[in-house]
């Protein structure tokens, strides 16, 4: 009897662990904090990776919410907006914007391509109408 209650107590707590180990998921990991804009970056090297100099920060965080509501703060004023991953969560789609959006300078809000998406990063990446030929990545920590 001890040893089937000590053998069921070993496969629960491997199962835990196991739990325990899951990566997050891409919902978990953009609603799990508040991205705030460190900076463009324009692809001056045309390698399709953002390792050129940072500039043009913003004044602008999002909050994506787990219901799919995004709290969008450009210079103080802040929109309560809608979000979807799109594209098999290589996108988000935002809706509902009043105001230009900067996340991809230069483009309206649709689209917003994924590069980059960990506990410390969110990089989108697109291209502008000034330099349609470049990429710029937007980048959030």
């Amino acid at each position: 009897m001890k040893k089937l209650i000590l053998a069921l107590l070993v496969i629960v707590l491997v199962s835990c662990s196991k739990e325990e180990n899951k990566p997050a998921s891409a919902k978990e990991l953009i609603t799990g904090k508040t991205w705030t804009h460190q900076g463009f970056i324009n692809d001056l090297n045309m390698n399709q990776l953002p390792d050129d100099t940072l500039t043009g920060r913003l004044n602008l965080s999002l909050k994506f919410g787990t219901d799919n509501h995004l709290m969008y703060t450009l210079n103080g004023e802040s929109q309560d907006v809608t979000w979807a991953f799109i594209l098999n969560e290589t996108a988000i789609e935002i809706t509902g914007l009043q105001f230009d959006s900067t996340i991809v300078h230069g483009q309206p809000v649709s689209d917003l391509m994924i590069k980059t998406l960990n506990q410390d990063s969110l990089v989108f990446y697109g291209t502008t109408e000034q330099y349609p030929e470049m990429i710029t990545f937007n980048v959030f920590k």
